[in-house]
């Protein structure tokens, strides 16, 4: 650890007890309740049409309407893949981290905040394998290096930073999914149990946030402008990662890279990304973590 970086965590402990007392998980007896598919369900939309990458596309205007649900499925598999990396990436760190916290209600939380995001990936893995899809190999996304353990208190600014934003874009689209009547009910109930766990998990990660920012901010002058470079890039990251050309070629569209460059230089998909990437790091900005 970096010698001038000497971080205590006891004023945490107030929010992490409150956290510990309304950690209580009904993720499996609410999606057991409806699992696995129904063969109809098998049949139907599994994403929210908003939602899809491609949808400004004129190969998507084409499609018939077997088309548009298979892609809908691959969309699916493809937004619980990012989350099944970005969550294993999450938890070796956190793991990593948790003995530099000197406060034992702190590393308690932490604890739980592993297991729930073990139990989320549990659910997705689950749900790929009932409808004989593969994890989508998602290896240009990434919260670090894989195998790279973040060894300061700085280091790990930077981790939790990219792991808030990708909790609130996971929320957005956890949101529309746990709303959409038109999906079928394990479907939605895995994106509302997501949804109300990773708001512990971001009420937790912005007191989180503050508490090592401003710590570190002196010791540090030049911290916003490489939190703004580490988050700019992150967002470019996301933003790769939810366009898959894997997806559009199972979906036999021809030339998929291609279609993924253009769905990515259209301004109505790529401006509704940016406004959402912005309202997830607006939190931030109020802080003035970020400028």
């Amino acid at each position: 650890m970096n010698y001038k970086e000497n971080i205590t965590y006891t004023e945490l402990n107030d929010v992490a007890k409150k956290l510990i007392s309304n950690s209580h998980s009904s993720y499996d007896e609410v999606c057991d309740s409806h699992f696995p598919l129904t063969d109809d369900e098998k049949r139907i939309v599994h994403f929210s049409e908003e939602l899809i990458s491609i949808r400004a596309h004129p190969i998507y205007k084409q499609m018939d309407n077997e088309q548009k649900i298979n892609l809908s499925q691959l969309e699916l598999i493809n937004f619980f893949s990012l989350t099944i990396h970005g969550e294993a990436f999450l938890i070796e760190n956190m793991k990593a981290y948790i003995p530099l916290i000197d406060d034992k209600e702190v590393q308690h939380y932490l604890r739980i905040f592993i297991d729930e995001e073990v139990n989320h990936t549990y659910w997705f893995k689950k749900f790929c394998k009932s409808v004989k899809q593969p994890i989508v190999d998602s290896q240009n996304f990434q919260l670090g290096s894989q195998g790279e353990k973040v060894r300061t208190h700085k280091g790990f600014l930077f981790f939790f930073v990219k792991v808030y934003l990708f909790e609130q874009v996971s929320m957005i689209y956890n949101r529309i999914l746990s709303k959409d009547s038109n999906l079928p009910a394990l479907v939605r109930s895995i994106n509302q149990q997501h949804l109300i766990e990773e708001g512990r998990h971001v009420s937790f990660g912005i007191n989180f946030i503050e508490h090592l920012f401003s710590r570190l901010a002196p010791l540090y002058p030049k911290l916003v402008d490489e939190l703004n470079f580490q988050v700019n890039s992150f967002e470019q990251i996301l933003l790769h990662g939810m366009f898959n050309p894997e997806i559009y070629e199972k979906c036999q569209i021809n030339q998929p890279y291609k279609v993924k460059k253009e769905a990515l230089e259209d301004p109505t998909v790529h401006n509704w990304f940016h406004l959402n990437f912005k309202h997830a790091s607006l939190e931030l900005r109020k802080r003035n973590f970020l400028t």
